[in-house]
């Protein structure tokens, strides 16, 4: 698969597209308008995840990916299997599953994504291509001078200051723990607390401290460094966390540095089987080598794996003990429960007895609701506001 980025690609696009345009038949085209993303989306890290997705699904085919100057993404390739199409869409649309842009669920041509079948939309392709090129030219120019002033601000002193900044903080200030449960006979019984930093207010405080900085460099370094320093607290504070079962959400890539090898390493062995690593599903899909790595190292140590970030949509595409992880954290979706006997809620309750009722944890239950429907499902634990309101009464 060619992979064209950044300044050139809308040149490299209009000459690919002319070239497919003398043997358009089994070619499909899909435009991905990632630039109607909001800007929490529109970095780096999630464009990189995007292309090795696309390039993961699409390697068996001809294909080629552009990566154009405003962030939308253009992919040509040599097959009309509505199978493989629908995944790569499926795949992309739950990576940016909270932004706006994703809400839609139809396939095909909508906000997200527009699809050309380019045996018969040719035309129609080229013309949305031209469109692209004319419109952004300006705006090409414009992003340049932009990205120069931005750029001004990353220097080595910057990002020293920044780290300074960060690991003088007291972090003890932004870790909240939330509490998840299982209910017998109506009775909550703690089953472990997740330990996380308020984001918002965090990013709030740093923003205050570091004037300067460009949002971009706050989302894509200093929020790197959060693992790092949840980590370093914890170690601090050792009795005061691991006494008790609790989890912590981190980046795959944390696990397998050194810093959190001697993190586990300086727990008394006995501790370890209380301790249960959270990881993100979309983490996981960005490099499932590095998933691998940290899985061995975890079980080795006898360390639990709760895959984080699970919705109705992407259940029913993984399975938990082909990929190893002891638990899954379930979205609570209020709008699918709407109908408890429609098909869709029906395939969840048998997919939850496949991977084990009492291996899912249905989070984000803010009210009784919830409770009521991951009952249906058959789900044991839960977690959300609305069980943090019953632990205070």
């Amino acid at each position: 698969m060619a992979v064209f980025l950044r300044e050139d690609a809308e040149r490299d696009l209009m000459r690919y597209v002319i070239d497919v345009s003398k043997r358009p038949k089994g070619h499909t085209a899909i435009h991905f308008h990632f630039s109607n993303l909001t800007n929490s989306y529109k970095t780096k890290y999630h464009l990189k995840i995007a292309l090795n997705l696309i390039s993961e699904h699409f390697a068996p085919f001809e294909s080629a990916t552009f990566a154009l100057e405003n962030f939308d993404v253009v992919v040509i390739v040599f097959t009309t299997k509505s199978e493989i199409i629908d995944r790569v869409i499926f795949h992309l649309r739950y990576l940016f599953i909270d932004d706006p842009l994703s809400n839609k669920k139809g396939f095909g041509d909508d906000n997200f994504c527009s699809l050309y079948f380019l045996n018969y939309e040719m035309k129609k392709f080229i013309e949305s291509c031209n469109d692209l090129v004319s419109d952004y030219k300006e705006k090409i120019k414009h992003h340049k001078s932009l990205k120069v002033k931005e750029d001004i601000h990353i220097t080595s002193d910057v990002i020293r200051d920044i780290e300074n900044k960060i690991f003088k903080l007291d972090v003890s200030k932004y870790l909240r723990k939330q509490t998840v449960v299982t209910f017998n006979n109506n009775n909550l019984k703690n089953v472990f607390q997740e330990v996380y930093i308020s984001l918002g207010h965090f990013k709030q405080i740093l923003e205050e401290k570091i004037s300067g900085c460009s949002e971009r460099i706050i989302n894509q370094f200093v929020f790197e460094k959060l693992d790092l320093l949840v980590l370093k607290h914890i170690k601090k504070k050792e009795e005061d966390f691991i006494k008790s079962p609790i989890s912590l959400n981190l980046n795959i890539k944390t696990v397998i540095e050194d810093e959190f090898v001697n993190f586990i390493e300086a727990i008394p062995d006995h501790y370890k089987s209380s301790l249960i690593i959270e990881f993100q599903l979309a983490d996981m899909f960005y490099d499932m080598q590095a998933f691998k790595t940290a899985k061995e190292f975890l079980n080795k140590n006898n360390i639990k794996i709760c895959l984080d970030g699970v919705n109705n949509f992407s259940f029913i595409q993984i399975d938990r003990e082909s990929l190893g992880v002891d638990l899954i954290k379930l979205q609570w979706n209020s709008d699918i429960a709407k109908n408890l006997d429609r098909i869709e809620n029906q395939r969840l309750v048998d997919l939850v007895k496949k991977a084990g009722p009492e291996k899912i944890i249905l989070t984000r239950c803010d009210d009784e609701k919830a409770i009521k429907y991951g009952k249906v499902l058959g789900v044991k634990m839960y977690q959300g506001w609305y069980i943090d309101r019953l632990l205070m009464q």
